[in-house]
């Protein structure tokens, strides 16, 4: 399995590889501060599905765009309803919530909810 991580941009979704603990950056390149959230829980069968999204985004309007495509697919994921700026990132867990690599089927669903938006 790779280490395949969902990273959805004001400006669209991406795949990106690389390690959910190196990803405080990639979301938050202003300061690195970063808040998770759970969006499915893992079972010993199947990986659940984090997110991660800048800590102060929504306190610093001024320093994030906001996220049309966050605030469509991060709800439809079992997310909160919210709005969103900057970067979010979507990354698969176990049932310890270590991070793992999403899986294809996880790769697949996210890809069909952003070609959704329109």
């Amino acid at each position: 399995m790779s280490n395949t991580y969902a990273l959805i941009t004001p400006q669209g979704l991406e795949f990106r590889e690389g390690s959910a603990f190196s990803l405080d950056k990639i979301v938050d390149p202003n300061y690195g501060a970063t808040s998770g959230f759970s969006l499915a829980t893992p079972t010993q069968q199947a990986l659940g599905l984090r997110g991660m999204g800048a800590d102060v985004a929504l306190l610093m309007p001024e320093e994030y765009e906001p996220n049309p495509h966050a605030e469509r697919i991060v709800p439809a994921l079992g997310g909160q309803v919210q709005r969103w700026r900057g970067n979010v990132a979507l990354y698969a867990v176990d049932a310890e919530g270590w991070p793992h690599g999403l899986t294809d089927a996880q790769r697949e669903m996210i890809r069909a909810l952003a070609g959704a938006e329109s």
